[in-house]
């Protein structure tokens, strides 16, 4: 997994990765960012903690 994103970034390509251990999350390099599978505020709404990986340097790479 670690190749692939490096490999994405090297591309100029995001990635999206969830996951609930922020060692792995700095590891990577990554931002918090909250993330919601429906309505915002909507009780039983799929609330997540996510990580944006950016694209390769100058690059954009802003997932959308």
């Amino acid at each position: 997994m670690i190749e692939l994103i490096a490999q994405r970034r090297a591309e100029g390509k995001a990635t999206l990765l969830t996951t609930n251990d922020p060692a792995l999350a700095a590891a990577l390099g990554g931002r918090p960012q909250r993330l919601s599978a429906g309505r915002l505020g909507a009780p039983g709404a799929g609330d997540a903690a996510g990580v944006v990986l950016e694209g390769g340097a100058g690059q954009g790479g802003h997932p959308s």
